[in-house]
């Protein structure tokens, strides 16, 4: 076997993403991840006519496609197959170029998302559970409320030279399942390693980490596109790395205490934890509590297999339309790119352990508007908590320190001041814009833990907030935890109002009040309880608590997806 040095530079050398030795640029790489190969599954032709009806459902409903994304930018899109299923969830092999840093092929970038679907899901959030980059593996792991077949990995097929094999594989944005046949060579892959085999299978860039399979449908290794041949990694070699990965090995009960599936893992940034897989004891479950509690959460009940942690602060606003794209698409580039310039996220902290993330948006050079929750005291929610240390993220993803300037508990607001940076944009806050209801708005946050944007369009309704406030008002945009303090424009990006969060309807306090309110900070050159003389206690602002949860049918799984995937990275 070659040296993992010599090894990574010949695969430095040739991409088995782009299939060419020069990095393709992004949008020209989207441009040929929709290119078909072989048959459509639909179309009952080549390939899919030698294949019994048995084995063509099968492939259907255990091949994937999945993508990465950068922002709304896709980075890379592949075809995966599932390998493992627990009840909600499965596992999905692929490719590791989904995830490969462009700059350096030796690691990961951390900071992508990641979206899959197959014919008989929707567009769901996946998460990187495990890779290998010197065998080019990713293990994805994705949300799935029904069964989902898993690949015949465990069989005692002999792949010989002239073996006849099949090559499938799915495109992202036509969600098309495609499939080709040929044979084994004899010829040694460009990689010059036994793992890697050749087959005369002819595939696109789409085909990247999709399973190679007989027409019994017996998996048989993992695609790698090539322009002149198609490499594959064999499937004995796989399941050697996957019993390494922790996947396909009896339940290891040690280490802490947690005795269900559950998998416990530490990178380079932090400590995962991940319901419904597998535990790893090299992290004691102490560990796993401690990084909790830091953020904030509840540690889970002893028999956690299964658990949903619902109600977190990184949450993405869901896609309500099932699709991976972004609503800041919609928006012109002018107005999508300052709204990414002037929203932040914020975290208050006591000491170590973070209470409260949220997002603000920038109304002067140094001053972002939030929500007060970010600084109320966890014993009287009628005061604020002056020992708590405030960090903004930008949208460079730096942290500075924030300070509190000014707050209103009464209307909930609050002003943080941090230094200025020419990064950032103040919003379009002083535009006087008229609003009535079903005018369409947009609802956008930013995520403290990953930095990410989140957005979401709806509508105005003339329908009252449950919460006390009698000045708010409502839209149909449906966000999370994530997007309180967030704002609410239009599609010119004026500033309508800002947003809390409610299961419903989503409330927000409307430009007007919110003016009223800065105008007597002005005036008010100290931190004041209230800028009003209304007691502060007459309004309430509820914000729901995190908690684990069992989901109790499918239903209940596909909300809790919406709002709760993927599972928690504990920074």
């Amino acid at each position: 076997m070659l040296q993992f040095g010599t090894m990574l530079k010949r695969r430095r050398e040739y991409d088995c993403t782009t299939g060419s030795t020069e990095r393709s640029k992004p949008h020209d790489l989207v441009d040929t991840l929709e290119e078909q190969f072989g048959h459509l599954s639909t179309s009952g032709q080549g390939v899919w006519s030698e294949l019994s009806k048995e084995v063509a459902s099968k492939l259907s409903r255990s091949v994937f496609v999945i993508a990465s994304f950068n922002g709304d930018e896709m980075r890379c899109s592949c075809s995966g197959i599932v390998i493992h299923w627990r009840p909600r969830l499965v596992t999905l092999l692929t490719s590791a170029s989904l995830v490969r840093s462009l700059h350096d092929e030796r690691k990961i970038d951390k900071d992508l998302t990641i979206r899959a679907w197959n014919q008989h899901c929707q567009y769901v959030d996946g998460w990187l559970e495990q890779y290998d980059l010197r065998y080019n593996i990713a293990l994805v792991n994705v949300p799935a409320p029904v069964f989902l077949c898993p690949a015949s990995l465990h069989h005692q097929i002999q792949l010989e030279s002239g073996s006849k094999v099949v090559a499938v594989g799915c495109l992202f944005n036509s969600r098309k399942l495609m499939a080709t046949s040929g044979v084994v060579m004899d010829k040694v892959s460009r990689f010059d390693t036994e793992e890697f085999l050749i087959s005369t299978c002819k595939i696109s860039k789409a085909g990247t980490g999709g399973p190679l399979v007989d027409f019994n449908g017996n998996f048989l290794g993992m695609n790698l596109y090539d322009a002149e041949q198609t490499t594959f990694l064999r499937r004995n070699i796989i399941i050697k790395r996957l019993e390494r990965l922790g996947i396909f090995q009896p339940q290891n009960k040690q280490g802490g205490g947690c005795s269900s599936d559950i998998l416990v893992r530490s990178t380079d940034s932090g400590v995962y934890l991940y319901a419904n897989s597998y535990f790893d004891p090299e992290v004691p479950i102490d560990t796993v509590h401690k990084k909790l509690r830091s953020l904030g959460y509840p540690v889970p009940e002893k028999n956690c297999g299964g658990m949903k942690l619902v109600n977190r602060f990184e949450e993405k606003f869901p896609y309500m339309d099932g699709s991976c794209r972004s609503v800041l698409k919609d928006l012109s580039e002018e107005v999508a790119l300052n709204l990414s310039c002037s929203v932040v996220s914020l975290a208050s902290f006591n000491a170590n352990t973070r209470l409260f993330a949220c997002t603000g948006i920038l109304i002067e050079c140094t001053s972002v508007l939030t929500s007060a929750s970010l600084v109320r005291s966890s014993d009287d929610e009628n005061k604020i908590d002056d020992d708590l240390r405030i960090e903004v993220r930008l949208p460079n993803k730096q942290f500075v320190t924030g300070k509190l300037q000014h707050y209103n508990l009464h209307y909930n607001l609050a002003v943080v001041n941090i230094m200025a940076s020419p990064d950032l944009h103040t919003a379009k806050f002083y535009h006087d814009v008229e609003f009535e209801p079903c005018c369409k708005v947009v609802a956008v946050g930013r995520i403290f833990g990953g930095g990410s944007l989140t957005a979401t369009s709806g509508t105005l309704t003339d329908e009252p907030s449950k919460f006390d406030c009698a000045e708010l008002l409502t839209s149909t945009c449906t966000i999370t935890k994530a997007g309180i303090g967030g704002p609410l424009v239009d599609f010119d990006g004026n500033f309508i109002g800002m947003n809390f969060y409610d299961e419903e309807n989503t409330p927000f306090i409307p430009r007007n009040v919110i003016l009223e309110c800065l105008r007597h900070f002005e005036t008010e050159r100290s931190i004041t309880a209230s800028s009003t003389n209304i007691d502060c206690s007459l309004n309430r602002w509820p914000v729901p608590k995190p908690y684990w949860v069992y989901p109790a049918s499918d239903w209940d799984f596909q909300k809790i997806n919406l709002r709760a995937a993927p599972p928690p990275m504990l920074l």
